[in-house]
């Protein structure tokens, strides 16, 4: 908006969805309705209701700020309806709209119709309507003419004296004349209905009389003002030695209604009424002034308050960045590690081993634990078989004839044989370079001992 410096807004986007379908108009007897077609204008009567209606609308998005608002990101669905409500807060910043020009721009990778919204008032129209009677007689007043006509015999009937003696000097006789048919023709009209009201049964004794009350009975206000009864004063005097009763142990009403017989204590009364109302009115006042001005500081420290705070630098932002930058690299070596263990044909053991150790410095555990746990099995897995291939390469000229050496080798094609149970249930892909089964019948044909291996033994 401009011209209204300093003005605080809020914005609020709403998508209006479609009615149900349970609440859609139908005529009586008519076939089943077909599905709203996407874009299609709705009507309001669908809704079924503006409370419905409202039921229908919902928060997408919510901003605010000082002259400006920006909703940096906001999807719209093909074919749906939008409502925008601004509104200006007046505890945040001015309260005047006077002068102000509103600007709205929209950047999209598509089009936009943008238009007043009128939903609302199509259902107050639709409300009035439904007062209607829908019996109402062709030949017959309608229900808002009859109110304009009573309307109008009241005020014939109650007007001033003066502004009836203006009219009439105005009018003269042609204004009388004029206005005894219009009486007549009322009061003809009012028989006519009473005729009407009569024929009808009516099981309410309120709804039966009611034609004939309203209309002639006319209101009577019954105002009673209290009275407290007066004791006679004492005739005799007080004995000499009783002293006389103070005037404030009288009873309150009682001294007052005695007051009141004559015209001076009434006066005084009266007086004394109106200086206490006085003085409680002034105190009232003299608070509203402190109110008022307590307001108006309060006020003026929530201006600098909010101009302190507009200006201050955002102390998050380091931070955020901060924060940004670490999960971009968290995601990068996600990514990576990823690649290796997914990729068959990634089998160097000291990649993988940099692309884990990267991965748990970034905290790739922390949204990824699986992936963790298959990088470090297919490690693992790497390094047992490329530790058997090399057993298998310083064994194979030499036999395995020392039984720590044979029980040795034979852990070691166990633990590789685990492993790889253990990457086929998380099924993971092996690259066909790395001869697993070869390296396994190799393993076990080795393992095996000579069938002569005992009696050479016994020779030596």
């Amino acid at each position: 908006v401009s011209g209204l410096p300093g003005a605080f807004l809020g914005a609020q986007l709403v998508a209006q969805l479609p009615p149900r379908e349970e609440t859609r108009h139908r005529e009586e007897g008519a076939a089943a309705l077909e599905p709203l077609a996407l874009g299609a204008p709705i009507d309001p009567r669908d809704y079924g209701g503006r409370r419905s209606w409202l039921s229908r609308c919902k928060t997408v998005a919510e901003e605010s700020g000082v002259e400006v608002v920006t909703l940096p990101h906001v999807i719209l669905c093909e074919g749906s309806t939008y409502i925008l409500y601004v509104m200006l807060d007046p505890f945040k910043g001015p309260a005047k709209l006077e002068e102000g020009q509103w600007l709205l721009e929209l950047y999209g990778s598509g089009e936009v119709e943008a238009g007043a919204d009128t939903m609302e008032q199509d259902l107050e129209v639709l409300v009035r309507k439904s007062w209607e009677d829908p019996t109402q007689e062709p030949n017959q007043p309608s229900r808002q003419e009859r109110a304009a006509a009573s309307r109008e015999r009241w005020l014939k009937k109650h007007r001033p004296e003066e502004e009836a003696e203006g009219g009439g000097a105005v009018g003269g006789a042609g204004g009388d004349a004029a206005a005894a048919p219009a009486e007549e023709e009322d009061t003809g009209e009012l028989r006519r209905a009473q005729e009407r009201a009569a024929n009808k049964t009516h099981a309410n004794a309120v709804l039966r009389d009611f034609v004939s009350l309203h209309t002639e009975v006319e209101p009577v206000l019954s105002v009673e003002d209290p009275y407290v009864v007066a004791k006679d004063p004492p005739l005799e005097p007080p004995p000499v030695d009783e002293p006389p009763l103070p005037e404030e142990d009288i009873e309150p009403s009682e001294h007052v209604a005695r007051l009141a017989l004559g015209k001076v204590g009434l006066e005084e009364v009266r007086k004394e009424t109106v200086a206490m109302s006085q003085v409680q009115w002034e105190g009232i006042t003299a608070e509203m002034e402190a109110a008022k001005n307590k307001n108006l500081g309060q006020l003026a420290e929530l201006t600098v308050w909010q101009e302190e705070r507009a200006k201050s630098k955002l102390k998050f932002l380091e931070e955020r960045e901060r924060l940004k930058d670490a999960l971009q690299l968290r995601f990068q070596k996600q990514s990576d590690l990823m690649e290796s263990v997914g990729n068959p044909e990634r089998v160097d053991t000291a990649a993988l081993s940099g692309a884990l150790e990267s991965a748990k410095e970034a905290g790739v555990g922390v949204w990824n634990s699986e992936l963790i746990e298959k990088a470090e099995l297919k490690l693992g897995f790497l390094e047992a078989l490329a530790a058997l291939k090399a057993a298998l390469g310083e064994a194979s000229e030499p036999p395995l004839a020392d039984a720590a050496a044979r029980e040795a080798f034979a852990r070691s094609v166990g633990q590789a044989k685990e492993l790889l149970q253990k990457a086929k249930a998380k099924q993971m892909a092996l690259s066909p370079d790395l001869a697993v089964e070869e390296t396994f019948e190799r393993a076990e044909e080795l393992l095996k001992e000579p069938e002569d291996s005992g009696a050479a033994a016994d020779t030596v």
